[in-house]
């Protein structure tokens, strides 16, 4: 019974008015400078792109534009298999686990606890003076915790941590658009390469011939030697240009591997030539990089985690209530350690008065990173809207430049016909054939050249679209 009446005065005591009073005018005081959420972008978004885009809406797989089955095959084991994603994988799961830790707190915890002890006491007064007394006490139990929520420090925290986890969703969202980009510019790359190869084999194979007729007119009289040595001149040139670009394709082909989780010597082995480029994809509005694009969405999570832990830095500064219980068995021996039953119960409540200004410097800290957060998030904002800009204005002008080159091939081939038949009629020398073919072939390797440009940056609008790839057998949404 007198247990019974000391828990039920704990309890009143908790809950009377001479606790609630002060601690509620506290809290009024403090509740004037709680944090508000952030419920708009921190910059001014503009009504629309300058560069004109195109209509129809880009796929999540917006590699399977390029129209190469093999790289949709190498993309999606690369998905699976690249160590980069497994370590953002990780860092994500992390960040989950924290998530979930950091809500906990707003439950009640219940631990058991048991322990035995030995004390010895050594007797000054008495019979047994000066003797030793051995005292064994066994106990077994249960504890209880919890701690009232008052100003939602626990929420807030909590809150904090689940945007993080979002945001680190959103960082391996953006880790795999990084690597699906990276792969498909490298393969195309590649593509172009091995295309460089087979045309600059195509001239060599034509100077061989040309050289080859060469000598045979110079044997008949028909030519001088310096045509010949022009003409041998011309061969080496082209040659000279085929090792490079032979290593710069296995280099291409090995980072291809590495990106995908492969070793070097497992290297794939892109096709020549390049697609032609599809129309461009719709480029929607700049508001719409605000859910598109994962590396924004990031951003803007940490945002309202840093606004959350405003409202957690100040909830610390006021006062806190805490119950505690704990009920078990506690015997001197352990056979009739069930036989003895005890139980407490007490309210805790405090209230900070002199920390030092710790905590009101930590409020000062976190208003400080919320305001970094809005600077980093609005930079990422301004960041974005640029690439696609960028992306819309390169391919733009690239289109241009592509279809001046063809014209100038077009020229050059025209004006190489047209030396071969003033050299033949004996109207000049050999020297004007050369240089119109060096021209062609020049013309020829460039206007290819630009045509993988033209797709690094179609590459380039995909990602600054944040047209976001599905790992394999994932739906839309899920990571």
């Amino acid at each position: 019974m007198a247990a019974r009446s000391l828990l039920f005065s704990s309890v009143r005591y908790v809950f009377s008015s001479r606790v609630w009073v002060p601690l509620t005018a506290w809290a009024l005081a403090g509740a004037c400078v709680h944090h508000a959420n952030p419920t708009s972008p921190p910059v001014v978004l503009p009504a629309a792109y300058v560069t004109a885009s195109g209509e129809r809406d880009a796929s999540l797989r917006w590699w399977e534009d390029i129209g190469d089955p093999e790289l949709n095959a190498f993309l999606d084991e690369a998905l699976r298999g690249s160590l980069d994603l497994a370590r953002a994988r990780a860092r994500l799961d992390q960040a989950e686990a924290a998530a979930s830790a950091a809500g906990v707190e707003r439950l009640p915890q219940l631990t058991i606890e048991g322990g035995a002890r030995r004390a010895r006491t050594l007797a000054m007064v008495g019979p047994n003076a000066g003797d030793l007394i051995h005292t064994d006490t066994f106990s077994l139990g249960l504890a209880a915790a919890y701690e009232f929520d008052l100003w939602d420090r626990v929420g807030s925290t909590a809150r904090a941590a689940q945007h993080e986890a979002e945001a680190s969703r959103d960082d391996f969202a953006t880790a795999r658009l990084t690597l699906s980009g990276e792969i498909a510019d490298i393969w195309l790359q590649a593509r172009e390469q091995a295309a460089q190869l087979a045309l600059l084999e195509t001239q060599r194979l034509a100077a061989h011939n040309v050289l080859e007729l060469t000598e045979q007119r110079f044997a008949e009289g028909h030519a001088a030697a310096l045509d010949v040595l022009q003409q041998r001149q011309q061969l080496a040139t082209i040659e000279a240009l085929i090792p490079p670009i032979e290593a710069r394709y296995r280099v291409l082909r090995h980072q291809l591997a590495v990106l995908a989780g492969r070793a070097p010597s497992a290297a794939p082995a892109p096709s020549a030539g390049l697609p032609k480029l599809p129309p461009l994809p719709a480029a929607g509005l700049p508001g719409d990089l605000l859910q598109r694009r994962p590396d924004v969405r990031a951003a803007l999570a940490r945002l309202a985690a840093a606004d959350e832990r405003i409202g957690a830095a100040i909830a610390a500064r006021l006062p806190t209530i805490r119950l505690s219980a704990n009920a078990g068995y506690q015997a001197s021996e352990a056979s009739v350690l069930f036989n003895e039953w005890i139980g407490a119960f007490a309210g805790h409540a405090a209230m900070p008065l002199i920390d030092g200004g710790r905590r009101t410097a930590e409020t000062r800290r976190a208003r400080a990173a919320a305001r970094e957060a809005m600077a980093v998030a609005g930079q990422t904002i301004l960041k974005a809207m640029r690439e696609v800009e960028d992306a819309l204005a390169q391919e733009e002008r690239q289109r241009e430049a592509i279809r001046r080159l063809a014209a100038q091939a077009e020229l050059a081939a025209e004006t190489l016909t047209q030396a071969r038949e003033r050299y033949a009629a004996g109207l000049s020398d050999y020297l004007t054939v050369l240089t119109a073919l060096d021209r062609l072939q020049g013309v020829e390797r460039n206007l290819l050249a630009a045509r993988r440009q033209a797709w690094q940056y179609r590459i380039q609008l995909y990602r600054a679209l944040g047209g976001e790839p599905l790992a394999p057998g994932a739906k839309k949404g899920e990571p």
